[in-house]
């Protein structure tokens, strides 16, 4: 009984192993006919397409089909690939076999992509601009056959719209290319191997926009007062560059200012030049210009300088005026109405200081002075030059111990051929620049000094005198009352000369017919002619007294005769003083004197003549033009009593006397 069990036990184990073997043998057989065929591969060019099919190993019915990676599902078995680099693609079939079990089998396909790999550039970023950027250049960069590197390539490019008209075969050996038009262009590399051909299109576009420009020109005319300005160019386009270009040297400046300067060397040159501006758009290298022309006003004033001052003139002074004007023409467009004005006025000498912003100047020694005037117009300068010859000015200073005098000249604008002529007022004179004079008798005396100068102008000569008073003491006083009577070239009029008069304070006349004067220089008319004992009473500044009587004999042509007149006059000051009236040339007195500042004139002579009245410090108390051969009345009656000096010029010729006033 045990051993029936046992048994069928044992046939079920049997069964039940044979039905697991089957079965196993079933699920082996499935997954080998899972494995479908071996691997396989397909080639394709880069931007190609490839069919890759499921492989139904195991003729399963109702199959359907699908792939991986893609994902898609599909009753039909092939399936179309365009992979952008090798790809294994696994395919799969599902079906039912004949035991009607559902069943998948697979099978891969590998799909190889050639072609060719690079990359493009252009340095002008595709873009056609102006000049040397009118071209574009396109360069394929870094060629390789994919995806076994190294292999031989070739290239080309196509134009706008030839881009699906590829060459056959290997192409060209060259990779870089130049274009000059706008479109869509396109590139091809192609491995020479497979032929597989990688094609990349790219747009050359175009900029010929020129930059935008603008000149900064503070001052387009320079003068004297701007000889310089700084011109400055400006562009809103960014990224450019600057040129000025001109025709003087260097004639160009790289950079976006200059700087313009006056051309010295050229004053009167108008144009300075013109000025060129070019902005270059570096990126496209289009250009902008704008020209600037640059002028100057630079005419120079003329310089002149007028004066008062004659060849032969002997003045002390002369006033120089500035009598310049512009240089500008009257035709230039530059304006002329504004003055030449006299700037710096520069002496020949340290005795006289510079003087600026003024249209005269007073000259007051010899030598070359330097006026430099401003064109008020344009700022320029110039300088012009004038040679004064000043008349000497006398002048002397002196010691006085006893009755001994050292006199030291003192004079100004003197020269080597100066000479000197030294009156010390009592009669003695002497012709030392320096002299030393002893006076014999005390008192007050007038000591006068004459120089005399050539001019340069043959017998032209210039002279100047100078009178000091100077006092005596310490030696003997004694006073002189001599006098004669001479007559004189006017008929009916003697003068009366006192013989030393120099020292006299007062003095009293007794004119012999009943009448008198209480003064030195007077005037005395005889009603009738006769014999007259004439009287001179004198007081010497230093006290003494001295009468003097002598008798002369006064007369008349006839009874109808003019009233007799005697006319009392000092001994000449300095007896070079007078005479041209000697030659005839000058012939003049003074009538009376002395006299209250009312007198006559009496002139013989056919010029105009003018009359200078000064003190003895050289002052200058009154001046009159007179008529020739004319007795003027001179009225001075506002001058203090004292002694003056009165100087007669006419042309080149001048002489002096000497003129008492009282009251």
């Amino acid at each position: 009984m045990k051993s029936k069990i046992h048994e069928r036990i044992t046939l079920k184990l049997n069964l039940m192993r044979k039905k697991i073997i089957r079965n196993t043998s079933l699920l082996l057989l499935a997954a080998f006919a899972s494995q479908g065929n071996a691997q396989t591969t397909v080639s394709i060019c880069n931007g190609g397409n490839a069919a890759v099919t499921a492989v139904n190993s195991l003729n399963l019915s109702s199959p359907t089909y699908s792939m991986n990676p893609g994902g898609l599902t599909s009753t039909n078995a092939t399936f179309a690939v365009a992979p952008a680099a090798a790809t294994s693609y696994t395919l799969y079939v599902t079906g039912t076999n004949s035991n009607s079990a559902v069943v998948t089998t697979s099978n891969t396909v590998l799909v190889y992509v050639n072609g060719t790999s690079y990359s493009l550039s252009s340095p002008q970023a595709y873009t056609l601009g102006c000049g040397s950027k009118s071209f574009c250049v396109v360069s394929i960069n870094g060629a390789n056959t994919s995806p076994v590197a190294g292999g031989a390539v070739s290239y080309t490019l196509l134009i706008p719209g030839g881009s699906g008209i590829m060459p056959t075969g290997t192409l060209s050996s060259l990779s870089v290319y130049t274009v000059n038009a706008t479109g869509v262009y396109t590139v091809a590399v192609r491995d020479n191997v497979n032929f597989c051909t990688t094609q990349t299109p790219f747009t050359i576009t175009q900029n010929t926009a020129a930059p935008n420009i603008s000149a900064t020109v503070p001052q387009q005319i320079l003068d004297c007062n701007v000889p310089s300005v700084q011109l400055q160019g400006n562009s809103s386009t960014p990224n450019v560059s600057y040129l000025w270009s001109f025709i003087s040297t260097p004639n160009y400046i790289a950079a976006n200012t200059i700087t313009i300067n006056t051309n010295s060397a050229a004053p009167t040159t108008t144009l300075i030049d013109n000025y060129t501006l070019t902005v270059t758009d570096l990126n496209n290298a289009c250009t902008s210009t704008t020209i600037i022309p640059m002028y100057q006003n630079t005419f120079p004033p003329i310089a002149a300088i007028a004066s008062n001052m004659s060849p032969t003139s002997c003045q002390h002074t002369v006033v120089l005026t500035n009598q310049s004007m512009t240089g500008i023409p009257s035709n230039s467009p530059f304006p002329t109405n504004l003055v030449v004005a006299g700037y710096l006025w520069i002496p020949p000498s340290p005795s006289q200081s510079t003087l600026a912003l003024s249209s005269t100047y007073t000259a007051q020694t010899s030598g070359i002075y330097t006026m430099t005037v401003m064109d008020m117009n344009n700022g320029c300068t110039a300088t012009s030059t004038i040679n004064v010859n000043i008349g000497p000015a006398a002048a002397f200073a002196h010691t006085l111990t006893g009755g001994q005098a050292i006199f030291n000249d003192m004079s100004s604008n003197t020269s080597n051929n100066t000479t000197f002529y030294w009156n010390f007022g009592d009669g003695n004179t002497s012709t030392l620049q320096n002299p030393t004079h002893n006076y014999l008798f005390g008192g007050a005396y007038f000591v006068k000094l004459k120089i005399t100068k050539p001019t340069g102008i043959s017998g032209i000569f210039c002279t100047d005198s100078v009178i000091q008073s100077l006092n005596v003491s310490g030696v003997a006083c004694s006073a002189n009352s001599n006098f004669s009577m001479v007559p004189t070239g006017t008929a009916q009029v003697w003068n009366v000369i006192p013989n030393y008069p120099w020292n006299i304070s007062s003095a009293s006349w007794n004119w012999g017919d009943g009448s008198s004067s209480n003064t030195l220089y007077t005037s005395h008319q005889y009603s009738a002619a006769g014999m007259y004992n004439i009287c001179l009473s004198v007081t010497v500044s230093c006290g003494d007294t001295s009468t003097s009587c002598t008798s002369y004999s006064v007369y008349r042509t006839t009874q109808e005769a003019m009233i007799l007149e005697v006319n009392v006059t000092a001994p000449e000051l300095i007896s070079g003083l007078t005479s041209v009236e000697t030659n005839g040339q000058l012939n003049w007195s003074i009538v009376p004197n002395p006299n209250t500042g009312e007198f006559k004139l009496n002139l013989n002579t056919t010029e105009a003549v003018r009359i200078v009245i000064s003190d003895l410090a050289g002052r200058i108390v009154h001046t009159q033009f007179i008529e020739s051969n004319s007795s003027p009345t001179v009225l001075a009656g506002n001058l203090l009593p004292g002694m003056y000096l009165v100087t007669l010029e006419s042309g080149n010729l001048k002489t002096t006397k000497r003129m008492v006033i009282y009251h």
